[in-house]
């Protein structure tokens, strides 16, 4: 992914997920790491390799939630 303001390129993981632009929840907005600028991102495009992390950065965060806590 790609800000469109300052043009630093990183995973999906890395931009934070802020939320949808519109109703149908293809097009969603992400915060740039860098300047923190919004940027629209296809949450639909191919899925990127980001390792243990996962396209939403979700992965480790599970690894601490137990069920029934």
């Amino acid at each position: 992914m790609k800000c469109a303001m300052c043009g630093h390129e990183a995973s999906r993981a890395e931009f934070k997920y802020i939320g949808p632009v519109e109703a149908g929840f293809r097009r969603s907005y992400r915060k740039c790491p860098k300047c923190e600028k919004l940027t629209e991102c296809d949450e639909f495009a191919e899925d990127e390799k980001v390792g243990d992390a996962g396209a939403w950065g979700l992965k480790a965060l599970g690894k601490k939630i137990k069920k029934g806590e």
